[in-house]
């Protein structure tokens, strides 16, 4: 059998949502009041306008935010879809849906306005058109609430912010007629807190949104609800499956705790056979004041180690953390990492403040879920910065901005300064000279000063095929070495390696873990930028192709992985480095590194990932991670097939 340096993939379809026609009968459609100026400067009237029903067991509140998810793939038309088709009975069960944030509908009865629409299990019905205005505007969704418990009684209410999600930092939404903006969390604290929400809890608020399970967002709920509904993670296109309306209606009595269950069920379950990622917790607002005090306690040891020079043990734990986010190489991280696996990491330096923590956070999170891909997701996460440097003191404003946790942001603020140090170890130079060798078994290895373990976070073999001249493109990267306690680092490698199409392809290695090892490979679908995913596990021992991830038109995740079909033009891309042993020879070319575009070709039938021998001219060499997540490389050998 074959050694392969990274083992790869075939090709695997999924879209997350699809194309829809008309959503309700027209006759349906009833303009219970319009109002021909933007809300805003109308003051929001449609509130002062609204005639009670009779009370219902619940009310559902749906902020629909469509943005691209519905212009260009007809997400939010599919979910409404699911809502009215789901059989609730709405003699028990109000959902009420405001809409907006999209260029366009792709059914025959919503504008491109902002509207309230009532879903019965016939269709739905417009309530009220508000003309043109953010979504994201905190002043819409605190009328929005208070219309609906004005209009909508009902003994119990329950909230779904549906989008894009960013986490912490990056907050809630993208409205497409609105560019740059989101919603941030101190913005969505203030729209609830002027509601009737504080003095009436929801049941549940529940994010159908990427990234949003975080302990910050969670203790920002608690005032308004008893629960809240989340992912640690990306969140596939499709969302949530909203069959559980039926599930509400039928059991008037269901806590906020069975609801997230039902709704966590039946959300990892559509997704397992998918190979996207998937989580989802439900999470007990009541015991967030124990989990918030032993979260400040473990931080604030982690921050007095800092203090005491031990950085480097924090940031490899930081870095061996699970990570939520990962949008592949065109987008970057987010740098949130789950919480519980943090503690664990440490708990060999604080035994004590680890367990408590870690209690905590099992009885605050009363349910969660994975698929079988997701390793070490337990249902709460935080923004620790990493990869993502560059916006890490502009994060730390927004963080401060919350005015939450003050240990924690000791920590972040003491962290990040030794992160960006300018007076960090350098071993460019070091690490430069060290000269790769190639055994008899064609294993590739080098040797690092055991000192110099403590400060690198990383090892991943590299390797590089000839482009022209001195150019060389980088196919991949491989964390598969081994690392001795010697500093000697050891790797395999057989001389094969992946096409795509019959193209080379440049493959990413971005999370190996308990045997399943992720890729992306940067390209052009269509004439639009994405990353395709792939994955390697037990389970698709030839691998899988997930689908390819667009990249993001802003700081919130991109959530609708497109299908790779027949017909699609497909460019990969590359990153090409120049090679020259002296500096002074630089002059001479026109660019050191640079991204190019490979050949455009159509999907065919055969369009699949093949294992090849490599051919011409390759060099192979490690890049080498610091704590400071600094990369470095080695000196390069250079073997010709």
């Amino acid at each position: 059998m074959k050694k392969l340096l990274l083992i790869l993939l075939t090709l695997f379809i999924f879209g997350g949502c699809y194309s829809a026609g008309d959503i309700s009968d027209t006759e349906a459609v009833q303009a219970v009041s319009v109002l021909e100026d933007d809300a805003a400067k109308n003051g929001f009237t449609f509130l002062k306008d609204a005639v009670p029903e009779k009370e219902r067991d619940f009310t559902l509140m749906v902020y629909l935010n469509g943005s691209d998810l519905e212009s260009k793939y007809a997400c939010a038309t599919r979910d409404l879809q699911e809502m009215y088709s789901s059989g609730f009975n709405s003699e028990n069960l109000n959902v009420i849906v405001l809409t907006g944030g999209t260029s366009y509908w792709n059914n025959d009865t919503i504008s491109s306005d902002t509207e309230i629409y009532k879903v019965t299990n016939k269709g739905i019905v417009k309530l009220v058109s508000l003309g043109k205005i953010s979504v994201l505007n905190p002043e819409l969704m605190t009328n929005f609430i208070d219309y609906c418990s004005k209009a909508f009684p009902a003994k119990k209410n329950g909230f779904v912010f549906w989008n894009h999600g960013g986490g912490t930092i990056h907050g809630y939404g993208m409205d497409q007629l609105y560019k740059d903006q989101s919603m941030s969390v101190p913005q969505i604290i203030k729209a609830f807190d002027n509601s009737v929400l504080k003095n009436k809890k929801l049941e549940f608020v529940g994010f159908d949104s990427c990234l949003m399970a975080t302990i910050e967002i969670a203790d920002s709920m608690q005032p308004y609800a008893n629960y809240l509904i989340a992912s640690e993670e990306t969140e596939p296109g499709y969302g949530w499956d909203y069959g559980f309306l039926k599930t509400i209606s039928e059991n008037p009595n269901l806590t906020g705790a069975e609801i997230g269950k039902e709704i966590v069920t039946k959300y990892v379950a559509f997704y397992e056979d998918s190979s996207q990622d998937a989580t989802l917790s439900t999470i007990d607002l009541s015991k967030m004041n124990e989990l918030n005090a032993n979260f400040e306690k473990f931080m604030n040891l982690a921050y007095d180690s800092i203090q005491n020079g031990d950085f480097n043990k924090i940031a490899k734990a930081r870095k061996g953390t699970k990570s939520f986010g990962y949008s592949g190489e065109n987008s970057g991280s987010y740098d949130i990492v789950d919480i519980k696996h943090l503690a664990q990491k440490m708990q060999s330096m604080y035994p004590e403040e680890s367990k408590n923590l870690i209690k905590s956070i099992d009885e605050t999170v009363v349910y969660k879920e994975n698929n079988s891909i997701v390793s070490n997701s337990n249902g709460l996460s935080t923004y620790i910065p990493y990869l993502d440097k560059d916006i890490a003191e502009y994060s730390l404003q927004i963080y401060k901005s919350l005015k939450k946790y003050p240990q924690f942001n000791n920590f972040l603020n003491s962290y990040t300064k030794e992160l960006l140090s300018k007076e960090a170890p350098d071993y460019s130079e070091e690490i430069a000279e060290i000269q790769p060798e190639v055994n008899d078994d064609s294993d590739i290895s080098i040797n690092l000063a055991p000192e110099m373990l403590d400060y690198i976070n990383e090892i991943n073999l590299t390797i590089w095929s000839k482009y022209e001249d001195d150019y060389y493109i980088m196919l991949g990267s491989s964390s598969n070495v081994d690392i001795a306690e010697d500093g000697k680092i050891n790797t395999a490698f057989d001389g094969y390696w992946a096409e795509l199409g019959g193209q080379r392809a440049c493959f990413y290695e971005y999370e190996n873990y308990d045997g399943t090892v992720k890729y992306s490979t940067p390209a052009v679908l269509n004439g639009e930028e994405v990353d395709i995913f792939a994955i390697f596990n037990e389970k698709y021992p030839d691998g899988k192709i997930i689908g390819a991830l667009p990249v993001s038109e802003s700081r919130v995740a991109s959530k609708y992985m497109l299908p790779i079909e027949k017909g699609d033009k497909l460019q990969l891309q590359y990153y090409v480095q120049l090679f020259v042993e002296n500096e002074e020879d630089l002059a001479k070319y026109d660019y050191a590194s640079t991204w190019v575009d490979g050949d455009e070709f159509t999907v065919g039938d055969d369009f699949k990932i093949e294992i090849v021998p490599v051919d011409g001219q390759y060099l192979y060499g490690f890049w080498i991670e610091d704590v400071y997540a600094d990369r470095y490389y080695t000196n390069f050998i250079e073997i010709t097939y």
